[in-house]
C-alpha cells in the first residue's frame, strides 16, 4: 500500500536514509524542514530529489504543521540537535515548552 508519508528533514542526515527506505517501498515522502537543497545527494539520485515535497516545519504553528501534514498517513520525526548553541536546545528540539 503506497503511502504519502511525511519525514522532518528528509534531505539531511538521518531524513535522507528514511527517505530512501520509503521511495524504495514505493511512498511518496513530504519534506518537513526549512531546509530546501540535501546536505549531500546519497543515497538520494538528484531525479528522486525532484519528486520530494517540501512543507516548512515550525513546531510552534499548529495550524501550518496541520497544513504541512495534510494526506500524510505517518511521520517520522528525525529532527536533533547535536550541540545546544544559544536557544537551540534538545529540549526545545522535542518542543518541551510546555504545550
Amino acid at each position: 500500500l503506497d503511502m504519502k508519508v511525511a519525514v522532518t528533514g528528509a534531505l539531511s542526515y538521518t531524513g535522507r536514509y528514511v527517505t530512501r527506505l520509503l521511495l524504495d517501498q514505493g511512498h511518496s515522502v513530504v519534506s518537513l524542514s526549512n531546509r530546501t537543497s540535501p546536505v549531500a545527494n546519497a543515497p538520494l539520485q538528484p531525479s528522486e530529489i525532484q519528486t520530494i515535497a517540501t512543507a516548512p516545519l515550525v513546531f510552534d504553528d499548529v495550524g501550518g504543521m496541520t497544513q504541512s501534514l495534510e494526506g500524510c498517513e505517518v511521520l517520522y520525526c528525525t529532527y536533533w540537535i547535536r550541540f545546544e548553541v544559544g536557544t537551540v536546545s534538545h529540549a526545545n528540539a522535542v518542543g518541551l515548552w510546555g504545550w
